[in-house]
């Protein structure tokens, strides 16, 4: 855990100078890393965030404010209590508050609320860089069968308080949910790369449940 708070520590001083944020950034970094340092966190860690930041780099060129995503990456999940359906507002409201103490204004702040709000993936993003984060959150769905059932794995033990029953039948719904899209990503890029090994990934993981 120690080397991800280094990499994170390493990667947020990184876009605090690019932002032109003022003060000190280990303020806020501190609170960030304790947040998603939580014991209940086991999928929605620091580990998330670096893999989302990293992957934003396949994505970078296309963005209309990069800064604007990275910091919304850091704060998505800065607020997650499982089955809790306000999370995303809480994480918005302390990213505004944060980005007001490091002086990158209201515009900065409106923009990084509306991003954070799109990763409830109620409806496809309204710009680009909605369309991006939301690519970036899901990205996990494309990747190897190991990288990808170790991350329901996760998902699980967070939600540890759930009855078994329970927690197939809303994690059934989800599933079914990104299988009846047109596309589980928005941007071209992800669909042509992590399209279809999402899809197979979904549809494996929502027979087992099926099964069960």
């Amino acid at each position: 855990m120690k080397n991800f708070v280094r990499t994170a520590e390493r990667l947020w001083r990184s876009w605090w100078s690019r932002s032109g944020a003022t003060g000190d950034p280990l303020e806020l970094f501190r609170e960030i890393s304790a947040r998603y340092s939580e014991p209940h966190r086991h999928y929605h860690t620091l580990k998330h965030i670096i893999f989302c930041l990293r992957h934003f780099l396949e994505l970078r060129e296309f963005s209309r404010c990069p800064q604007c995503v990275e910091a919304a990456l850091w704060y998505h999940d800065i607020v997650y209590i499982p089955g809790r359906a306000d999370n995303e507002e809480k994480s918005a409201s302390i990213a505004a508050a944060g980005l007001k103490q490091a002086g990158l204004g209201p515009e900065c702040e409106s923009a990084v609320e509306d991003l954070i709000l799109s990763t409830k993936h109620k409806a496809p993003g309204r710009n680009i860089d909605a369309k991006i984060i939301q690519d970036l959150d899901l990205a996990v769905l494309g990747m190897s069968r190991k990288t990808f059932y170790l991350y329901d794995k996760q998902i699980r033990a967070e939600y540890s308080g759930i009855p078994d029953e329970e927690f197939r039948r809303g994690r059934r719904a989800f599933l079914q949910t990104l299988l009846a899209r047109e596309h589980i990503f928005n941007t071209d890029t992800f669909q042509a790369k992590y399209e279809a090994s999402a899809r197979e990934n979904v549809a494996a993981l929502a027979a087992q449940y099926d099964r069960n």
